[in-house]
């Protein structure tokens, strides 16, 4: 059994500000996955250029909280995980100098902060915490758990807050949700914590089932096929490989790499020849239907198309990190007027990160994440049951910002779980190279 590494000088601190980190975690988590400055009334539109009070509040005592962290042990760590993945601090210089052609440099600055605070607070946890990972599972499980029974509860006690409302929705759970694929992601990522709880340190059956019966209450009732799908997905991943149905991870990480490539060829190829998406219109169709979805995944392949000829104006360097949906006057009104209804986002994670960044910035988030599944496969015969769980989250990650748009949007949900999930892959690599370099009797007990 390898011995959980750490620089002896340094133990006691760890000790010490542990619980710190684990509520660090605990509050982020909760933050990313609620409504905005924890407000739920909805019908009142944010202004997306101010920002909201509560929320600067919230997300600048979580990044003072995990520079107090760091700042106790600078040295020890954080410089191995600037070199672990430098393309993500390199990304992040790049959303840095986007200020500079930006039309909302004020817009850039504020999301800059995000991020890096973001990243800083994965850092932290990972550090003070990543050789218990399963707590910190544990921990995320039991939240979200809480916040799918409260919404359920939510559905009966005020409707008016838990059920959609908008045109073609209706009735819906969003549950204390902003919206309902929110609510559909929370589940899907619950289901893969479930999954890995109960092969680990399983539960009382009765409550186990219990909170599988929530789980999947909550996913069907979302009305969100995707989340389903992405869930699964994960699932199937994690367990294939943590029972090591699939012997060699390189060939899983190959399928679906070449699922994902082909899949971003195929949109670019009927773009660029038809300059329209009616051909995945037509692609998608049969699939679609299988979940009583329109084969232009709800109206997505229109937004698409605009959102390209966004694109289309500035190819190399984008619009600007996070300057783009700024609500009415902003760069994406031509959209909203052109819909005729008030669109928030790109829905495809992957477009807005080439409207916002360009093809410097796309490239530099490409090979992040490349990085990182490089660190991730060098996991699978050390602590494969880890290796196996953090591919199910990039699962999840990539998967869903087909459809969505949490790719660095640095404080929803998937990306804060991507973040740390990210960061404690590196935690256990920096742990993992350390212990190799000690003598056989210092590495085992």
């Amino acid at each position: 059994m390898t011995t959980p590494v750490a620089l002896s000088p340094l133990d006691e601190r760890l000790q010490r500000h542990q619980l710190l980190a684990f509520l660090l975690f605990g509050v982020a988590v909760l933050f990313s996955v609620l409504p905005t400055g924890l407000s739920w009334n909805f019908s009142v539109t944010t202004e997306l250029v101010e920002g909201s009070i509560v929320r600067k509040l919230q997300w600048s005592s979580l990044f003072l909280i995990a520079v107090f962290l760091l700042w106790r042990i600078w040295f020890a760590y954080v410089r191995e995980f600037v070199r672990g993945n430098p393309f993500v601090w390199l990304l992040l210089v790049f959303a840095v100098s986007s200020v500079l052609w930006s039309y909302f440099p004020v817009m850039v600055i504020r999301q800059v902060i995000q991020f890096a605070g973001v990243l800083l607070m994965g850092m932290a946890v990972a550090i003070y915490v990543g050789n218990d990972v399963t707590r910190l599972i544990v921990l995320c499980l039991d939240l979200l758990t809480a916040v799918l029974a409260v919404s359920a509860i939510m559905v009966i006690v005020d409707p008016s807050i838990a059920l959609e409302r908008a045109v073609g929705i209706e009735g819906a759970w969003r549950g204390v949700l902003e919206q309902k694929n929110i609510l559909g992601i929370a589940c899907g990522v619950t289901l893969l914590l479930w999954v890995y709880v109960q092969t680990h340190t399983p539960r009382h059956w009765l409550y186990a089932l219990g909170v599988l019966g929530l789980i999947f209450l909550c996913l069907l009732k979302s009305r969100s096929s995707s989340s389903l799908f992405f869930g699964l997905l994960s699932v199937s991943v994690y367990l294939a490989l943590y029972k090591q149905y699939v012997r060699t991870p390189l060939f899983l990480i190959r399928l679906l790499l070449f699922s994902l490539v082909s899949l971003l060829a195929f949109h670019l190829y009927f773009f660029f020849l038809n300059d329209r998406f009616a051909a995945l219109e037509d692609f998608l169709g049969p699939f679609s239907a299988l979940f009583g979805k329109s084969s232009d995944l709800t109206g997505r392949g229109d937004i698409w198309v605009y959102v390209w000829q966004s694109i289309s104006t500035h190819w190399w360097l984008g619009t600007g990190y996070a300057s783009f949906w700024l609500g009415p006057g902003g760069p994406s009104q031509f959209i909203v007027d052109a819909l005729r209804w008030p669109v928030p986002n790109a829905h495809n994670g992957y477009l807005e990160i080439l409207n916002e960044l360009g093809l410097v910035g796309f490239g530099l988030y490409l090979l992040m994440m490349l990085f990182h599944v490089k660190n991730l496969l060098g996991l699978y015969h050390p602590v494969r049951r880890q290796f196996a769980f953090h591919l199910a989250i990039l699962i999840i990650f990539v998967v869903s910002n087909f459809s969505e748009s949490t790719a660095l949007r640095v404080t929803s949900f998937l990306q804060v779980l991507f973040f740390f999930s990210m960061m404690l892959v590196q935690f256990q690599t920096i742990s993992n190279r350390q212990t190799s370099r000690l003598p056989a009797s210092e590495a085992t007990p």
